[in-house]
């Protein structure tokens, strides 16, 4: 069987394995029913793909049931996360694109495009808060 790991910002940092991350994330949610958990994988050359993740993520059934799975449409409150028992929402996104490796994207139906539903990053040029606002 092959390991998957994961890292962030640089491919040279070192990597950690996602089990132990997804066994931590679903302690912390079955200790905290009023939470709710945001994950985004940030995706690159050499990682694991997103269908790998959610692949990986079979072998612990807590964070699997957790999970929200996002079919379109309106996103539920965090009230009715919460009574759904979804505390989980997990989403992609392809930053370092010195890393990526735009051959094997990988996809799952269960792990959302980052930047479909967020703000892409700023890039810290502003020099003040109200250079921000403008």
């Amino acid at each position: 069987m092959e390991i998957i790991f994961y890292h962030h910002v640089s491919c040279e940092i070192g990597p950690r394995d996602p089990t132990k991350g997804f066994t931590n994330i679903n302690k912390f949610l079955n200790e905290n029913p009023s939470e709710l958990i945001l994950v985004n994988f940030e995706m690159a050359s050499g990682d694991a793909t997103p269908e790998e993740m959610w692949e990986l993520m079979q072998t612990n059934v807590g964070a699997r049931q957790k999970t929200y799975n996002h079919v379109g449409g309106d996103w539920p409150t965090m009230s009715e996360l919460l009574a759904d028992d979804k505390q989980l929402i997990l989403f992609e996104q392809y930053h370092n694109e010195n890393c990526l490796d735009p051959t094997n994207p990988g996809s799952s139906p269960r792990i959302e495009p980052f930047f479909d539903y967020a703000v892409a990053e700023t890039t810290w040029e502003f020099k003040s808060v109200d250079a921000m606002n403008k």
